[in-house]
């Protein structure tokens, strides 16, 4: 798109200050006809309906549904953008905005689901007060930042939940955890902020995943299992029962955890032992 064919910004500063990036916003609601043709129209008419769009919100023509945008526009991204897809499928729920990040996601990808990267992850601080966010990275330790910098702005983080998932009674869910499809999670568990559980993951009775927790596709944790914050736990591994793994350790894929595991360790093979210790990451950190 050439400079004459790029849709002039909308003055926001005295509403809402997202400058220049505003033009890029779709502001669809989910199901829309213009969300079903988005991609048969020019980039100009793309470019005019979001400008519309955007205007209308900040004026106050909001639906019913809640806005919001996702962190991290890569592949797991992706897959919280369907998991809202599908929750709007069931039950109108979520505005999707688009997608915040400070990398260079394929954006081809996200122009086919009618999706948009609208800016950095600092653009949360200048969005309406009402929009929600969600946290798509992989690192917890990286999740963990970005949480604390948005609960220090009073932001509010939601929690998606796909409806092909299934949760035994008295199961917690923090804010902003991201439960996937086909999902089993066993009675009295708790799960923390920002946890992420994948795909065909077993999450076994009065288990207690804490903050920022990541369990890879096809994980098993089984009853009564502790994970600290920000553990990682590979696909297809399994945590037998009653176990321990402490703060930011990582469990290989395909490891059979059979006991306790210390804070900061990776463990693989079968039975999973302790190899090397875990350093931080700097900044955000990758999607």
């Amino acid at each position: 798109m050439g400079p004459d064919q790029r849709p002039e910004p909308i003055e926001l500063a005295r509403a809402h200050r997202v400058g220049h990036l505003v033009y890029r916003q779709p502001l669809m609601a989910f199901g829309s006809p213009d969300s079903r043709s988005h991609s048969r129209k020019s980039p100009q008419a793309r470019g005019d309906i979001r400008r519309r769009r955007w205007c209308a919100y900040l004026r106050g023509g909001r639906s019913m549904t809640t806005p919001i945008v996702i962190i991290g526009a890569g592949g797991f991204g992706r897959h919280a953008h369907d998991v809202v897809d599908a929750m709007n499928a069931s039950s109108p729920t979520y505005e999707m905005l688009g997608f915040l990040d400070d990398g260079r996601p394929d954006e081809r990808l996200l122009h086919e689901r009618n999706a948009d990267l609208i800016g950095s992850v600092s653009l949360l601080e200048e969005l309406p007060v009402d929009v929600n966010y969600v946290i798509a990275i992989g690192s917890g330790d990286v999740r963990r930042r970005i949480d604390r910098w948005a609960t220090s702005l009073g932001r509010k983080a939601a929690t998606l939940r796909h409806p092909s998932s299934t949760l035994g009674r008295h199961v917690a869910l923090g804010e902003g955890s991201v439960i996937c499809s086909h999902v089993s999670i066993g009675t009295n568990v708790k799960i923390g902020r920002h946890a992420h559980i994948n795909f065909n993951c077993t999450v076994g009775h009065d288990a207690i995943l804490s903050d920022y927790v990541t369990a890879y596709p096809g994980a098993n944790i089984a009853g009564n299992v502790f994970l600290g914050e920000s553990t990682t736990v590979g696909s297809g591994a399994v945590i037998i029962q009653g176990l321990s793994v402490g703060a930011d350790s990582t469990i290989g894929a395909s490891a059979c955890v059979v006991r306790d595991l210390p804070s900061r360790v990776t463990a693989v093979g079968v039975p999973a032992k302790a190899e090397t210790g875990r350093t931080d990451s700097h900044g955000w950190g990758a999607t």
